[in-house]
């Protein structure tokens, strides 16, 4: 257990980061899954069609037999041979319907858990690969500064310049591992927020300010606030849900292009977009505020981030009693936080 002090202001808190093995999981596995229940979906459904018709053939010979015999013996029976096999008919059909219901109900349930199993492994599979690499990359980086700096005499402009940069390095570190526990906090519904009038645009200005450095100016920001927009949540969490809309946006747009951000007061909300070249299929659509989801595949992917970004997004823009959307039209992207009015 490790204590953590969250600079991305959600409090002080504990948690143990528990990080199992990727679980290998082949993109066509869900087909695979589809066709294997879909092949024995069909035998069972043959299999019954041919007992229930080799039950109803015995049925018509041992009613056939039982009259003949009762003709023969001249025993008269209790009712008319053709109305009891009519009977044991229906009886066969309605206990047969409500077996084969309860098993199709009970593989298409196994198929839709071992569906989503399969989703899960893959988007662990892909966190895993995604935080392997956002990890390496900097402490590989602060690694060869520091030698540097112990190897070699520098200039003094050139060893503060090394030393800035192994503080970025290490600033990246603590927002990934911040980001992690942060979004477990909110899985296990642990965060407090306090809320207060919060004025947008400071926090919107100072995010692009940040972001623009952090870029080192490769996108171009417009800015379109109302002046005296204010929203009521926790302060920490606006920042943390501005800057994760705004480097979503940087990541995704080509370099040079422009990132529109925009706020305006909505009835009883306040909603603040980003709006950035680019687009998202419609099944991701459905999946991008998912934690840890990221399109394509993690092996090949350039584009930096864990999948965690647009999730925390979303919880903390639901504990503030808004929400989050996205709207892809045309060749844009259109991500638009909705919070209540302050």
């Amino acid at each position: 257990m490790q204590k953590v002090n969250n600079h991305s202001g959600l409090g002080v808190f504990s948690t143990t980061a528990v990080f199992s093995p990727p679980i290998s999981v082949n993109m066509g596995s869900r087909a695979k899954v589809n066709l294997i229940f879909g092949l024995l979906a069909g035998y069972i459904l043959l299999q019954f069609l041919w007992w229930a018709y080799l039950l109803w053939t015995l049925n018509a010979d041992y009613y056939t037999l039982k009259q003949e015999l009762l003709l023969a013996w001249g025993v008269e029976a209790d009712m008319a041979p053709a109305e009891e096999l009519r009977r044991k008919h229906w009886m066969v059909i309605g206990e047969g319907m409500i077996f084969l219901s309860l098993l199709i109900i009970g593989i298409l349930l196994t198929a839709r858990y071992m569906k989503r199993d399969i989703r899960l492994a893959q988007l662990q599979r892909n966190f895993l690969l995604s935080v392997s690499h956002e990890l390496k990359t900097p402490i590989a980086a602060t690694k060869l500064y520091l030698q540097t700096l112990k190897k070699r005499k520098l200039e003094p402009a050139k060893e503060a310049e090394y030393l800035d940069r192994a503080l970025k390095g290490n600033d990246r570190l603590e927002a990934l591992v911040e980001k992690i526990i942060l979004a477990t906090r909110l899985e296990h519904s642990n965060i407090d927020l306090k809320k207060s009038r919060q004025l947008l645009e400071p926090f919107v200005r100072d995010c692009v300010a940040t972001l623009t450095a952090i870029d080192e100016g490769k996108h171009k920001f417009s800015v379109e606030i109302e002046s005296g927009i204010a929203v009521m949540t926790d302060s920490l969490a606006l920042e943390t849900m501005i800057i994760n809309l705004l480097e979503n946006a940087v990541k995704y747009s080509p370099a040079e292009s422009e990132i529109i951000v925009r706020a305006a007061n909505v009835g009883h909300n306040v909603e603040f977009s980003v709006t950035n070249p680019g687009s998202i299929s419609v099944e991701d659509q459905k999946h991008v505020f998912d934690k840890f989801f990221r399109a394509g595949n993690e092996e090949t992917r350039t584009t930096k981030g864990t999948g965690v970004g647009l999730y925390l997004v979303k919880e903390l823009a639901i504990l503030s009693g808004g929400g989050v959307n996205v709207n892809v039209s045309g060749q844009s992207v259109k991500f638009s936080l909705e919070l209540p009015v302050g």
